[in-house]
């Protein structure tokens, strides 16, 4: 019985080694499993994190995608808003040039018949027999001008002339006697 105690006990120790480098074995992979799966949870936060980083770049490159294309279509609207402004403006400007060119065409066929005549005054010491021949050339002009002409010349009358010359030098004679009458 010795025996048998001393092979039994022998067997157990055997088998409590085994167990013993069992739990080891379970313990370190216990240890290796924790590790694997903290491993990947970390993993699982760095895909989750670049995966909300991947959608907010989406989003933000979307909403520039749209404000830029909102921003071309209004910069395209007014573009055409212009170009209409433009054709608007362009179709003026050869209305009033077609009607300017009726207009000057009007005005030079109108200046065509209209004479033109001078105001100068000519100092001729012979006589009398000349200024008689002027006055009925000059009578013979506006018979001209009025069959040519669609409204008559006026004419006004050479004494009012005089006498705007003569109340003009008065009041200048007039106000350099009361300044220089006061100074002096």
């Amino acid at each position: 019985m010795g025996l048998a105690a001393a092979e039994k006990d022998l067997l157990l120790t055997s088998k409590l080694k085994e167990h013993a480098s069992a739990a080891e074995e379970r313990e370190g992979l216990i240890h290796q499993l924790n590790d694997l799966q903290n491993e990947h949870n970390i993993a699982q936060k760095v895909i989750s994190e670049q995966k909300e980083s991947i959608l907010s770049l989406q989003q933000e490159r979307d909403s520039v995608l749209k404000s830029s294309q909102d921003e071309i279509k209004a910069e395209q609207q007014r573009s055409l808003h212009l170009e209409t402004q433009i054709e608007e403006l362009k179709q003026k400007l050869e209305t009033n040039q077609a009607h300017n060119k009726v207009n000057d065409g009007i005005t030079e066929v109108e200046l065509e018949g209209v004479e033109t005549k001078s105001r100068d005054f000519e100092f001729n010491p012979t006589g009398p027999s000349r200024r008689k021949s002027k006055k009925k050339s000059r009578e013979a002009i506006p018979e001209k001008t009025s069959a040519t002409c669609a409204e008559p010349p006026a004419t006004e009358n050479p004494g009012i002339n005089s006498v705007k010359f003569f109340i003009g030098v008065v009041a200048i004679s007039i106000l350099f006697g009361v300044f220089l009458g006061k100074r002096y």
